[in-house]
């Protein structure tokens, strides 16, 4: 019989960075906690607003 221990976070892993600038999340809030949280799943147009992507390439 094979013993498996459970997997443990690295130190680094423990102290990642959320490196998130803009975002949302439908209904739960992420690990970072960071973003807006809204209740229902948004239209394609919405959800480019709401995760600060509606820019314009030039």
């Amino acid at each position: 019989m094979v013993k498996i221990e459970p997997y443990q976070k690295s130190e680094e892993e423990m102290n990642m960075a959320a490196m998130v600038e803009t975002m949302f999340s439908v209904r739960e809030k992420p690990w970072h906690g960071l973003g807006e949280i809204i209740q229902e799943a948004p239209a394609s147009e919405d959800a480019l607003r709401l995760a600060g992507l509606d820019w314009n390439v030039i």
